[in-house]
């Protein structure tokens, strides 16, 4: 079973009321009193439409006020939900204010509310359900705004496939940081996105710090169930798959491993107005020491590391089973902007790379871990090739269309492996998959988390 985190943005406008008095559609507004009763706002995601449900206090901690859905009490228990609360406290918020900053406290209270409900979707465990999610627009005085910080988080399949609850607290914390992120960079700068990628990189780490190596990511990297990955997944363009969570998972990870100033490297680019690969890549420059194509670079070389059992290729940040090769036999393949190729010919001790463009990129990995850069590519010991895009003109364009193709020449095989890498790809200012949520309260901006 693995957790699938997807995103969605569903571009309902608000009607920002600038005059509109918080207190009329949140009575409980700057109190810090939780009543015993609340109305809450929530979203169903299989009629696209939101709703009211009614909830129950179950527990106040410091920072933390845990309701339960009415028709979900049986399922968090008052002791339960006192361990809930102490979790936040205890845990997630320290851990996730000081990696990545404050929380919007749009209720004036300090708290952040974590609503139990069944979240409704038309998932199931063999389909895959969403364990949680966080909503912009719950920050703001538009329609069907709560006027609170709250975390919504399932119940019901949750609960079902998780009795310990750790995949619950790591759902919690996914969101949490979310929120944080949204403050930062929406709220106080003004309501500018970080790119999907990084956001859920950054949202996966946030759970990594609570609770160690998410193993539901890795796993699924090396396994490679869906043949998304071994044949060229790009890291920067996103397709909301589990896979590109696993790989921003696990890049993140390694700027952590990379990181001079450890998780609040984060910070510092939630700090940086430019919220772009632009900006991490300052962030990178400061307290990494590389640019963004090195550290990706670097990043490829030490997951193929993991491969070879070299565990501490991540400084021990991660330790997993390294990359899916590339499908055996294949000819061609197309090359995203920042996707990879980890091709394996077995009776070939180097391999001849001639025809690729300047985009293209490769070389050899040995059974040792060393890396050659010179053409012939040594692969020798269980090593490896490793071809990826490193075309960025997307970076400014926001749309990529170049063609490059590249031979690869085994003298070792008896037939010549001939790979084409095509690189007619459109980002069509895709970044941050944010699409027209036109200002700071334009659109409803929701997050969710699935679990398959």
């Amino acid at each position: 079973m693995f957790l699938r985190y997807c995103i969605i943005i569903i571009t309902l406008l608000f009607i920002y009321q600038c005059q509109d008095d918080p207190t009329s559609r949140n009575p409980f507004y700057g109190t810090g009193t939780p009543p015993a009763k609340r109305l809450f706002w929530a979203y169903n995601f299989t009629t696209s439409s939101h709703y009211q449900v009614q909830a129950t206090l179950r527990a106040v901690s410091n920072q933390a006020i845990v309701y339960v859905a009415d028709d979900q009490l049986s399922r968090i228990s008052e002791s339960r939900g006192i361990l809930i609360a102490n979790e936040f406290d205890n845990v997630i918020y320290p851990t996730l204010t000081s990696s990545f900053g404050s929380f919007p406290d749009v209720d004036g209270n300090n708290k952040v509310i974590i609503l139990c409900l069944n979240i409704q979707d038309s998932g199931t465990a063999a389909t895959g359900y969403i364990a949680g999610y966080f909503s912009g627009g719950q920050e703001s005085l538009g329609s069907y705004s709560n006027i609170s910080d709250v975390l919504y988080i399932d119940t019901y399949q949750l609960i079902n496939s998780d009795p310990t609850f750790k995949k619950f607290y790591q759902t919690m914390a996914h969101e949490f940081t979310h929120m944080i992120e949204f403050n930062r960079q929406n709220l106080s700068e003004g309501g500018t996105f970080t790119e999907t990628w990084i956001s859920e990189g950054l949202a996966e780490m946030g759970a990594h710090l609570c609770y160690g190596q998410l193993t539901d990511d890795t796993s699924f990297y090396t396994s490679d169930p869906y043949s998304q990955i071994k044949n060229g997944l790009s890291l920067v363009d996103w397709k909301s798959q589990f896979a590109n969570y696993t790989q921003s998972y696990l890049f993140m990870a390694f700027i952590l491993s990379q990181s001079t100033i450890g998780s609040q490297i984060f910070k510092a680019f939630l700090y940086n107005s430019d919220n772009s690969i632009s900006g991490l890549e300052s962030v990178l420059g400061s307290y990494a020491g590389n640019n963004f194509q090195n550290t990706y670079q670097n990043w490829l070389i030490a997951t193929y590391k993991q491969r070879l059992g070299i565990s501490n290729s991540y400084n021990n940040v991660v330790v997993f089973g390294g990359p899916p090769f590339a499908t055996s036999g294949v000819t061609s393949a197309s090359i995203p902007p920042y996707s990879a190729l980890f091709l394996k010919y077995y009776s070939a001790s180097s391999l001849t790379v001639s025809g690729s463009s300047s985009n293209i990129i490769s070389f050899g990995i040995n059974g040792s871990g060393a890396v050659d850069y010179t053409n012939p590519y040594s692969t020798s010991g269980n090593g490896t090739l490793v071809s990826y895009n490193s075309d960025q003109s997307w970076r400014s364009s926001g749309s990529y269309s170049t063609q490059n193709t590249g031979t690869f020449s085994s003298p070792s095989e008896l037939l010549q492996a001939q790979i084409a890498y095509t690189n007619s790809y459109s980002l069509s200012h895709r970044h941050c998959g944010f699409g027209q949520y036109r200002k700071k309260y334009g659109g409803r901006w929701i997050r969710y988390r699935r679990k398959k």
